[in-house]
């Protein structure tokens, strides 16, 4: 299995989500949730679905999600789209078998499946991955090692 690891570079604060006091079941049309925040207030994530299934006491089920990661200082960093995904409240995990994007200014990835940690702020897309690097931001050289 072709495993590809992105470290978001967010500013990694330890945050508590507020989705562990979630007391309710049921589906939910047009979900948005925030996940985490930094210790200054600002959000650092949400998800956002089209519909989703709440287990008072279990995951999330939700389908055309797009979860966003912001900056310590509320920009809008990272955007990741998905076909659908499970997120385990407790284990503060989601995971997906289906189609994934993540798209961060000057990079674009594309796969098959996804983990995601929201602890580590790391995505791990797990097959059939693409990146593309937008031409002027990245400089090639860099990748390879060398000096300007």
């Amino acid at each position: 299995m072709l495993a590809f690891l992105l470290v978001l570079s967010l500013a990694v604060v330890s945050g508590q989500t507020n989705t562990d006091n979630i007391g309710v079941s049921g589906t939910v049309a047009g979900l948005r949730i925030a996940l985490g925040y930094h210790e200054n207030g600002q959000i650092k994530s949400q998800l956002r679905a089209e519909k989703a299934t709440i287990q008072e006491n279990g995951p999330i089920y939700a389908t055309n999600i797009t979860s966003e990661f912001f900056t310590v200082d509320g920009v809008l960093d990272v955007v990741m789209k998905a076909e659908d995904c499970v997120y385990d409240k407790q284990a503060k995990l989601a995971k997906s078998e289906n189609n994934v994007s993540v798209d961060k200014k000057g990079i674009s990835i594309t796969g098959k499946g996804f983990e995601w940690d929201s602890k580590e702020q790391v995505i791990r897309v797990l097959s059939n991955v693409k990146v593309v690097f937008n031409r002027g931001i990245v400089n090639l050289n860099m990748l390879k090692g060398k000096k300007k």
